[in-house]
């Protein structure tokens, strides 16, 4: 399987959109944990983020969340291979 380069952006739209904005939002729970209380998570995440800290984690090792935001990013996109800052934890999900 050969692999396939990313496809890179125009200079018109680099210049357009760039630099990227991105957040990284990491939310993990165990398999006792029900939906509701992982997006409680992403709830504290939004409240957190909203009053401007740019990064935090609370965990217990097993159920908790951590999360940054980056103002300035000159690429890739997340949504590009491989995939922004965190490109070894969290490659792209494969295009349908």
């Amino acid at each position: 399987m050969s692999e396939r380069a990313p496809a890179q952006p125009s200079p018109d739209w680099k210049a357009h959109a760039y630099p990227l904005q991105q957040v990284l939002i990491k939310l993990q729970g165990t398999r006792r944990s029900n939906k509701t209380a992982i997006v409680n998570q992403l709830e504290i995440v939004r409240s957190r983020l909203q009053v401007g800290e740019e990064k935090g984690s609370e965990h217990d090792d097993d159920f908790g969340y951590s999360f940054k935001y980056e103002r300035a990013v000159d690429g890739p996109s997340f949504f590009d291979e491989p995939c922004g800052y965190e490109s070894d934890l969290y490659p792209a999900e494969p295009r349908s």
